[in-house]
């Protein structure tokens, strides 16, 4: 079978890893952006988020939202769910709804409840929690109990390669219940492309397997599948980028078109296209940013790559929540350790309004986030060798930098405005302060100037998200976390990025999937001698003795590719801390 898509490499950022100049990271990544609304490949014409099919699957999606709004009771439901940064941007769809959509609703409307589901619970909202990924009747009975008592149920689950098995656990709980369950399935392959790794809680079948009985549901108008085609990531498989573009698009057009119908009785329909042109709008407008956006990459990469530096980014309301979410992505995605990059909001859990409310309880320094905490203890320790981000909105600078004088290292300021006022741009060798101003004038022209400014929410989000993106993954390719486009730092902590890590090291060293196999085993349990208790383990089990475990997957390819002991892997890693030097010179 053909690679999903979304596992692909992107011709076009091939060789990210040693082009000339930040600048040309931020074009390459402008480059594969524009791809999210213009398509790829053969998919352009018919698959695209701006495709004729997915608008009309938008569309109807959007009317199952009217439907369970217009509902005068009280036991209707819409569930969004996802894995990772899926999970994450659920939880942003659901806090823009609560916060934002429901102010337009009328008194004497009662709206259906909204939920989101994130595998792990709220602690994966800021750390990796990769494990439960992989547990489809974990999946399913999380949605019973949400679910329990309702009589109508709007299910959306996300994951971006039709892969995860926590959501098609909860997909195949929908089609077992179409009395109540109307399941929406988002994600950026073909149906046919879906993943093909046999669940063994899922009766030994597969996503592929799952779809078969989906499509049948979805031909019936009982289910529906979202899955444009945009391209492959940037870095190979970093679906928290255009995947989680894309996903943050999809969704809220659908709920802002359904309220919008619901809540103003409008003369005219929504215009989803229009709607989703204007996150177009934004992204160009933000990469329009090219000289500030590489040179705050290049401070974040000298941040990661001197001994002891950090990324912090220190935020209020929905724009510091888009800092928490792209610092919690950091660890699993490039192997970075928890405090290289972290995210503070102003308010703490007071402002981030989750459903589990403040998770110090789980560890105070892993999961403390407010302002306070920051000003308290991280910034007493700040060195020259550090990068505070502060992110504001609407020129709000009090809330955040009323001790930014006080800062020794360097500092950016990002404001995201849709009002006229903007901060006075600076720039030094210590402090740049950058305006990121949403173009809202689409919007006004659909809805009226008192709802776009109202909605401008989520376009001010979408601004943050591709600022915040570029940072982080500019930096980690500066430090070397990045081999052609590939992360070859990331850690196989659940069933698909163990293959994924899997496939790197058989790529690099051409070697068979058996050879390639012993390599990744040797380096998880940091041995030479494989017993036929460790052959015989499940993926499961490798998956969880490599928690915790730093460079599983460049000490096995150092190891496949100098066909040498993991012990002498480790020392060249030791003696080269820079990954991809590393790498690049075991190929040689």
């Amino acid at each position: 079978m053909a690679t999903p898509i979304t596992e692909e490499i992107n011709e076009l950022t091939r060789n990210i890893d040693v082009v000339s100049s930040p600048k040309d990271i931020i074009k390459l990544f402008e480059k594969c952006d524009s791809q999210i609304f213009n398509g790829w490949g053969d998919f352009a014409p018919s698959q695209s988020l701006l495709s004729p099919r997915v608008l009309e699957s938008i569309t109807l999606v959007q009317r199952q939202v009217e439907l369970l709004l217009e509902d005068p009771g009280f036991n209707n439901q819409i569930v969004i769910s996802g894995c990772g940064t899926s999970g994450r941007l659920a939880f942003l769809a659901v806090r823009y709804v609560k916060n934002v959509l429901f102010k337009t609703l009328e008194n004497t409307k009662r709206p259906c409840s909204f939920k989101y589901i994130i595998a792990g619970g709220d602690r994966a909202l800021f750390t990796s929690q990769e494990t439960f990924e992989d547990d489809p009747v974990v999946g399913a009975e999380v949605l019973r109990k949400i679910a329990s008592d309702k009589k109508r149920v709007l299910y959306i689950g996300i994951t971006c390669g039709l892969s995860a098995p926590f959501v098609a656990g909860q997909i195949d709980f929908c089609l077992k219940n179409l009395n109540i369950f109307t399941p929406v399935l988002i994600g950026f392959n073909p149906a046919n492309l879906a993943r093909t790794k046999q669940m063994e809680k899922l009766g030994n079948r597969s996503f592929y397997d799952l779809m078969e009985n989906y499509l049948k549901a979805v031909l019936k108008g009982v289910a529906f599948l979202i899955n444009p085609v945009v391209g492959p990531e940037a870095i190979c498989g970093s679906s928290r980028m255009k995947g989680g573009t894309a996903t943050k698009i999809i969704l809220e057009t659908i709920f802002t078109g359904a309220f919008y119908h619901v809540s103003r009785n409008p003369s005219k329909l929504f215009e989803v296209e229009k709607w989703i042109r204007s996150y177009e709008n934004v992204c160009k407008d933000v990469y329009k940013q090219t000289e500030n956006l590489s040179q705050v990459i290049k401070w974040s990469g000298q941040a990661l790559n001197k001994a002891g530096g950090h990324i912090y980014y220190v935020g209020e309301r929905n724009i510091g929540i888009m800092g928490l979410i792209d610092a919690s992505e950091c660890p699993p995605t490039f192997g970075a350790d928890f405090n290289d990059c972290r995210g503070f909001l102003s308010g703490g859990y007071a402002s981030l309004l989750n459903d589990e409310g403040d998770l110090t309880r789980y560890g105070e320094e892993e999961y403390s986030i407010s302002l306070d905490y920051f000003q308290k203890k991280t910034s007493r320790s700040l060195r020259e060798t550090d990068l505070v981000v502060f992110l504001v909105c609407n020129s709000n600078m009090e809330s955040v930098t009323s001790f930014v004088s006080e800062i020794k290292c360097k500092v950016v300021v990002a404001n995201f405005v849709w009002k006229v006022e903007e901060i006075p741009v600076s720039r030094s060798d210590q402090r740049i302060t950058i305006n990121f101003c949403i173009p809202y004038q689409n919007q006004e022209s659909m809805v009226g100037s008192d709802v776009a400014k109202l909605w401008c929410q989520p376009f001010c989000e979408m601004a943050a998200k591709i600022f915040l993106n570029s940072i982080s993954t500019g930096a980690h390719i500066l430090k070397g976390k990045v081999f052609e486009n590939l992360m070859i730092d990331m850690k196989p902590s659940n069933n698909k990025l163990f293959h994924r890590s899997l496939g790197i090291i058989q790529r690099f060293s051409r070697l068979s999937e058996t050879k390639s196999l012993k390599f990744l085993l040797r380096s998880i349990y940091e041995t030479d001698i494989l017993t036929d208790d460790i052959m015989a383990a499940s993926v499961e089990s490798h998956v969880m003795h490599s928690l915790g475990k730093k460079k599983i997957v460049p000490i096995a390819l150092v190891a496949s590719l100098k066909n040498c002991p993991i012990q002498k892997a480790k020392e060249i890693l030791e003696n080269e801390p820079i990954i991809r030097n590393a790498i690049s010179a075991s190929l040689t």
